[in-house]
């Protein structure tokens, strides 16, 4: 198991590769609609995925963690 398998898994729009418009620097082209929806979470690198970039949580700034 990784460091980014570690990190609680919440999705594209938690991810610090997440671009805009269903983007990201996994799949610059569009976020396979398998991984949007939720079926498969992207810890691992897919094959044919053509880069090494899976899910990594964005890091919390100091204050969102106090409010927690």
């Amino acid at each position: 198991m990784n460091k980014n398998q570690m990190s609680k898994y919440e999705g594209c729009r938690c991810c610090r590769h997440y671009l805009v418009e269903l983007t990201c620097s996994a799949f610059p082209e569009g976020i396979p609609l398998v991984i949007i929806s939720g079926q498969i979470q992207h810890t691992e690198i897919l094959p044919k995925q053509g880069n090494t970039i899976v899910y990594e949580a964005i890091k919390k700034s100091t204050t969102d963690q106090m409010e927690e």
